[in-house]
């Protein structure tokens, strides 16, 4: 049977997902990209996506990207259009290891664990308009700094509030979701005001990271949709951010520059 793939990507995912298939537990998948193919190098979400992102197809059917290192062809380099010519693959081509999980011995290094992301919004009725004062330079407050506490609170307001949000056990929820082998992480959160409600809102960006279990974006929405049910048991969610899909995996490597750029875009400054 012919098989025809139209562009890369459908290449590297109908390769993986049919090698895969034959992996032995303790087998190995190598597969060799040119500079940038891979997205190992990303260090923002848009050059991962400019990748071909190859540990997405490869959680998808099972596989974890378990090392990336450099890699210099022994062969002949040749296009592929008749023509005998060499082509470029750029000054630093790598090698993508992928396996099957080995359980919690073969735990992947940070960098390469695939990550999906969402937000949960708690909504905290009731409270003083005081809470609700700009700081020095006019902006809203964003975050849990005790000088806020000091300055814009009454002492029960101050109990009242923090109670609520620290005496949920968000990260006892989401481990009782999770299965093991998925690493979760609350790399951000922040109050906002909600001028329309009144409502102070409590947001925790959540992190599901393969550790040494594959991760499907499938599967970590099925995490998100069961955490909203069960902490809606406890507290108010804000409606128009329920149900909204993770986000499209990408590698640990770039949170930090994720949660940066949707800071200064505003995601943490104020409501929609």
């Amino acid at each position: 049977m012919e098989l025809t793939f139209h562009s890369p990507i459908e290449l590297i995912n109908g390769f993986l997902k049919s090698a895969s298939e034959f992996l032995s537990p303790n087998g190995e998948i190598h597969v060799a990209l040119c500079q940038g193919q891979g997205g190992s190098s990303a260090a923002t979400l848009n050059e991962w996506k400019d990748s071909w992102t190859p540990s997405i197809f490869a959680g998808e059917h099972g596989l974890l990207l378990s090392n990336v290192c450099s890699y210099q062809p022994i062969y002949n380099l040749s296009s592929h259009r008749g023509k005998d010519r060499g082509f470029n693959i750029g000054e630093n081509p790598k090698m993508y290891i992928f396996e099957k999980s080995k359980g919690p011995l073969f735990k992947v290094p940070k960098a390469h664990q695939l990550c999906t992301r969402h937000e949960l919004h708690i909504m905290i009725p009731n409270i003083d308009g005081s809470l609700y004062k700009s700081n020095n330079k006019g902006e809203p407050m964003s975050s849990f700094s005790p000088i806020y506490k000091e300055e814009l609170l009454s002492s029960s307001q101050t109990d009242s509030l923090f109670n609520v949000v620290d005496g949920l056990p968000i990260m006892q929820i989401i481990q009782e979701i999770v299965p093991e082998g998925i690493r979760v992480e609350v790399p951000d959160r922040k109050l906002l005001h909600q001028e329309d409600t009144g409502c102070i809102l409590v947001i925790y960006f959540i992190v599901y990271c393969g550790e040494y279990r594959a991760l499907r974006r499938s599967e970590t929405d099925a995490f998100r949709c069961d955490l909203e049910i069960e902490v809606e048991k406890h507290v108010t969610l804000r409606e128009n951010r329920r149900g909204k899909l993770v986000s499209k995996p990408f590698p640990y490597s770039i949170l930090k520059s994720i949660v940066k750029a949707n800071s200064s875009l505003g995601l943490f400054k104020k409501t929609e």
